[in-house]
């Protein structure tokens, strides 16, 4: 078997590739939202997340966001939303236009990128679009009134990689089905925000299929998963009802991208599932801090320290450390 020394040396290496794969995590940015022009009560929080991609432009970002809303025109049906150009909110000069790149020639912020308000002047809303870049990091955010009008805007910053959760979602029984999800709750408030992406599910779906938060604790079992993560009592109507995806490709895959406040507020540690069409459970994951990921993947040791905006620092020193265990030990063997 490997001797002591090697065992050790591959546990380090693997702990490295494991960390190491966190620089492919979805980027997650945090705008709040104030006041511009008369409109002097507007507040919100937008979220948006930005997922991994290879290529450097192409039409595949499909850059997700959601948030909430207070103060805006009471029941405001398919009134504007948008990511704008321009880095600043100071006027309508500086905010710009609407936000999108070549290969991206149609402007993709249009009636389908839109929130609606209830009679007290509050809103929830999220979507995907493609936007031909996930380079959203100072873009201004902008609030619009039924007429058109810029009533609300704020800055897109970065959410450090250490204040989201995140899960590798695997498949629930013999679904054959995986994905992953990061999320990001707001402060210590209910309301959380999460984007997921799921394969191998059912092929060229075309109806409602849900994605949820659970209360359960371990994916073992359907029991240990228990039911959807919500105070009854705040909420009578359980708010995960209407939160999932409804298309899916011809290979099964699929990307949600929700927001929802709950009446609770500890979601570290919950399973997160996807459901198929028919409410089976596909796939299944426990929420956790990016690096307790990294330690459950690498099966050991302590990560270093995450940097910003979805990746991880690593010290040169500890790659040396790792390469030249290897490299060192990887040919001693003892029978």
């Amino acid at each position: 078997m490997l001797s002591v020394q090697c065992r050790k040396a591959l546990v380090l290496l693997n702990c490295l590739i494991a960390i190491s794969s966190t620089d492919a995590m979805t980027k997650v940015y945090q705008a709040e939202i104030a006041y511009f022009g008369d409109q002097n009560i507007i507040t919100g929080t937008i979220v948006a997340f930005a997922p991994h991609a290879d290529d450097t432009k192409t039409t595949s970002y499909a850059v997700a966001y959601g948030g909430f809303l207070s103060g805006v025109p009471p029941n405001c049906e398919g009134c504007g939303f948008h990511f704008h150009t321009g880095l600043s909110c100071d006027s309508k000069e500086t905010q710009e236009g609407h936000y999108f790149v070549d290969p991206v020639n149609i402007d993709p912020w249009n009636e389908n990128t839109v929130y609606n308000s209830d009679a007290n002047g509050d809103a929830s809303f999220h979507g995907l679009v493609k936007i031909g870049t996930d380079d959203l990091l100072d873009h201004a955010v902008v609030v619009h009134a039924a007429g058109g009008a810029r009533i609300g805007c704020g800055v897109l910053k970065a959410v450090a990689a250490a204040d989201t959760l995140v899960s590798e979602l695997t498949e629930f029984g013999a679904s054959g089905a995986s994905g992953s999800v990061t999320s990001y709750q707001l402060g210590s408030t209910d309301a959380i925000c999460y984007y997921g992406a799921g394969a191998g599910l059912e092929k060229d779906l075309d109806t409602f299929a849900g994605v949820h938060i659970h209360s359960g604790v371990s994916c073992a079992s359907k029991e240990t998963q228990e039911g959807h993560y919500y105070n009854a009592e705040a909420y009578p109507v359980d708010p995960w009802n209407v939160l999932g995806y409804d298309v899916t490709d011809a290979e099964g895959k699929a990307e949600f991208a929700h927001c929802v406040k709950t009446g609770e507020t500890e979601y570290a540690g919950k399973t997160f599932l996807i459901h198929s069409s028919s409410s089976s459970r596909l796939t299944c994951g426990v929420l956790a801090k990016p690096e307790e990921t990294a330690k459950i993947e690498a099966g050991t040791a302590k990560p270093e320290e995450p940097a910003t905006s979805g990746s991880v620092a690593l010290s040169p020193f500890f790659v040396l450390q790792a390469i030249f265990a290897v490299v060192s030990v990887g040919i001693t063997l003892s029978y």
